[in-house]
């Protein structure tokens, strides 16, 4: 499904040629915004398709607190976002297929200013040329005036980068600078594995980097990123 907000774009774009609107659904048909309304219309959109794509257009004027994209970025994966002049795509797998993923427990901190404190793989094992999803738990430790980049790494056996996701927690939702001590932040997403990589155990590594500098942060031990499990890629058509 292809999802509208504000929900005249549907008028919109059935007055453009070659638009197919079969999969078009507007978000909401009332003014104000009745979010509640929304909210279960995401849900069901999700339980019927493994993707759903939001197409967003000058939503602060409707929903400047951001919560329709909130509840996208806390309840499904966000793995594309495209701009086309002010109109913005993004791209959300959700959990339809899959098993319920189990957490794994980490307890790490960066730089004393915050814990990533569990890891769940929703897809330990991918094709290649398919997205795996990930979901981080972090904890605000102490205040930050630095708005700190997630990133995770995933690197073949010889250590070479393969797959990489950098961004802002809840895609710039909740930016470190913001955060509280023992709040808790769920960040999650997908990430694109390449079509032609080979099948085998990937390593996952995860780490916070300023986002002007670049500067990284650097856990007890030293060091500035983490092996928090793996996954394995099959070929693509084997599962």
């Amino acid at each position: 499904p292809v999802l509208l907000y504000p929900p005249h774009q549907l008028e919109v774009l059935k007055a453009e040629p070659g638009i197919g609107l079969l999969h078009l659904r507007q978000l909401g048909n009332s003014w104000p915004t009745d979010f509640e309304q929304i909210e279960s219309d995401l849900d069901q959109a999700a339980q019927t398709s493994p993707d759903v794509w939001v197409v967003l257009w000058l939503e602060g004027l409707g929903d400047p607190q951001k919560r329709i994209e909130t509840w996208l970025n806390t309840h499904l994966y966000r793995s594309q976002e495209e701009w086309f002049g002010s109109v913005r795509v993004v791209r959300y797998a959700t959990l339809r297929d899959a098993k319920p993923a189990e957490p794994k427990r980490l307890g790490v901190i960066y730089g004393d200013l915050v814990e990533l404190s569990e890891i769940s793989v929703v897809d330990p094992v991918v094709e290649a040329g398919k997205n795996f999803r990930l979901a981080l738990i972090w904890q605000g430790i102490a205040a930050t005036n630095v708005s700190y980049k997630v990133f995770v790494h995933v690197f073949d056996g010889a250590g070479r980068l393969v797959a990489q996701h950098d961004g802002l927690p809840q895609g710039g939702l909740a930016p470190t600078n913001v955060w509280q001590a023992g709040q808790l932040i769920k960040d999650q997403f997908a990430i694109a594995m390449p079509p032609d990589l080979p099948p085998g155990n990937y390593q996952i590594k995860v780490g916070l980097y300023d986002s002007v500098t670049g500067q990284r942060l650097l856990t007890a031990s030293g060091i500035d990123s983490l092996e928090v499990g793996q996954i394995s890629v099959s070929a693509p058509g084997s599962q």
